[in-house]
């Protein structure tokens, strides 16, 4: 079993690049400097519990799924309004590109069956 902090590195880095936020957007978000965020992303640094919430929220996943404790990134309130939930929160235009919203629609359209 890997070690929960591994995985946590590689999720937040595998979400980054997924959502296609930059090193520097996604440190802003945090509150912290971009050199600090590469070492959260290389694992070289632990990441407090706060900033697990807040990698949470701002990719819109568990903290389990961040940590590895599921394999499952939706929280179950939101497995059934994930579309309203993103409308939401997405509100200014370019959040997303059109690629990535339609990777996104057909892969909950094939979790759906």
């Amino acid at each position: 079993m890997k070690n929960p902090e591994k995985i946590l590195a590689e999720r937040i880095s595998r979400l980054r690049k997924i959502t296609g936020y930059s090193l520097s957007y996604v440190a802003g978000k945090l509150h912290v400097s971009v050199h600090t965020y590469i070492q959260y992303e290389r694992g070289r640094r632990r990441i407090p519990l706060e900033k697990i919430r807040d990698f949470a929220h701002l990719y819109l996943v568990t903290a389990d799924y961040l940590v590895g404790l599921t394999d499952d990134p939706l929280p179950p309130q939101m497995r059934d309004n994930l579309w309203e939930v993103l409308r939401e929160r997405v509100e200014e235009p370019g959040f997303f590109d059109d690629a990535l919203l339609e990777e996104l629609r057909r892969e909950e359209e094939c979790r759906r069956g």
